[in-house]
C-alpha cells in the first residue's frame, strides 16, 4: 500500500468498494503513472483517494488500464476528465478554427485593408503606445495561403503545448509570449516595419514545447544528454520553415525566443496540473487579452 498522499492536500476519491486485490493492482498503475494515491478500508472494502488537482490524471490512467485488462471492472472517467482531456486534445485545432474564422469576418467586411492598416503589428506605433497592436496583428492574414500554413502550424504545436499544460494554460502562454515576441520585435525595427499573422505565435508555441521537453529530458539522468535535441530540432524548424525571403523572420525568432523563456520557466515552476476551473480562468483571461486589444484599437 502507497501512503505517500500528503495529508495536507486536499483529496478526493476516485475508486471505492474494491477488494485488497483490486486496490492493490490499481495503486500499483498510480505508482507506474506517478501519482501519489492513499488505500483506505472501510468494512472489507476498499477506496482510493489522490490529491484533488491528481483527479484529471489518476481517472485516466485507471481508465485505460482497465480498458486494457480484461476482467476488470471498468468505470468510467469523470465528466471532468472527459472535458478536460477533450479540451487538450482539440485546443490546437480550436485555435486554428479561430484563426480561420477572423480571416473570413476581416475578409467579408470589405474593409480588410483599414483594419490590416490599423491592427498589424506597425514597429513605429507600437513603441508609440499601441501595444494592442501585439495581439491584434497575430489574428490578421495577407491571404488564405498564409493564414492555412499558420493554421497547420497552431493546429499541432498548440496541440502538443495543451496536452503538456492544459488548455487555458496553453493558450494563454502561446498568446502572451507571441506578443511580447512582436514588441521585441518592433524595439528592434523602430520604425518602417509593418507585420500580421499567427506565425509569431506557431513559434512561440513550437518554444515552449521544445523547452519544456528538454527540462523533462535533462531531470532524467538517463536522457539527460539527449536533453539538447528539442531546442536544437525547433532551432531547425526555424531556419527551415521561417526563414524565407516572404516571412519576417525576426519576428519568428522572437517568438520561438519568448516561447522557450515561457516554457523553461513553467516547467521549472509548476509543480501540479491544473483544474478545470483554473484552465477555464486562463481561458477568460486569454478572451479578455484578445477582445480588451481589439477594443482598444477601436478608441
Amino acid at each position: 500500500m502507497n501512503d505517500s498522499l500528503n495529508t495536507k492536500s486536499a483529496v478526493t476519491c476516485i475508486r471505492r468498494d474494491l477488494t485488497l486485490e483490486e486496490a492493490n493492482n490499481l495503486g500499483l498503475v498510480l505508482s507506474a503513472a506517478h501519482i501519489a494515491y492513499r488505500c483506505v478500508a472501510y468494512q472489507d472494502r476498499w477506496s482510493i483517494w489522490v490529491r484533488e488537482q491528481d483527479q484529471v490524471e489518476a481517472d485516466l490512467a485507471l481508465y485505460e488500464y482497465q480498458l486494457e485488462n480484461e476482467g476488470q471492472p471498468v468505470t468510467a472517467p469523470s465528466v471532468e476528465t472527459i472535458w478536460s482531456r477533450t479540451q487538450q486534445s482539440w485546443a490546437g485545432i480550436w485555435a486554428a478554427l479561430f484563426l480561420g474564422a477572423c480571416h473570413v469576418i476581416v475578409t467579408s467586411s470589405g474593409k480588410a485593408d483599414p483594419i490590416m492598416r490599423a491592427y498589424s503589428a506597425s514597429a513605429e506605433a507600437i513603441l508609440k503606445g499601441d501595444f494592442y497592436r501585439t495581439v491584434t496583428a497575430l489574428v490578421l492574414h495577407a491571404d488564405w495561403g498564409h493564414l492555412l500554413s499558420n493554421m497547420v502550424g497552431i493546429a499541432l504545436f498548440g496541440t502538443v503545448v495543451c496536452l503538456r499544460l492544459g488548455y487555458g494554460l496553453g493558450l494563454s502562454v502561446i498568446l502572451i509570449s507571441a506578443a511580447v515576441g512582436n514588441g521585441f520585435n518592433a524595439l528592434i525595427y523602430q520604425s518602417g516595419h509593418h507585420s500580421i499573422g499567427a506565425s509569431t505565435a506557431v513559434f512561440s508555441a513550437l518554444g515552449i514545447a521544445s523547452m519544456m521537453q528538454a527540462v523533462v529530458r535533462w531531470r532524467n539522468p538517463e536522457k539527460r544528454k539527449l536533453a539538447w535535441l528539442p531546442p536544437a530540432a525547433a532551432v531547425a524548424l526555424l531556419a527551415f520553415l521561417g526563414a524565407s525571403l516572404k516571412t519576417d523572420r525576426l519576428a519568428h525568432f522572437w517568438g520561438l525566443l519568448c516561447g522557450a523563456a515561457a516554457g523553461l520557466l513553467l516547467e521549472l515552476t509548476l509543480k501540479e496540473p491544473l483544474k478545470v476551473y483554473q484552465q477555464n480562468l486562463y481561458m477568460a483571461l486569454m478572451a479578455a487579452i484578445l477582445g480588451g486589444s481589439w477594443i482598444t484599437g477601436m478608441q
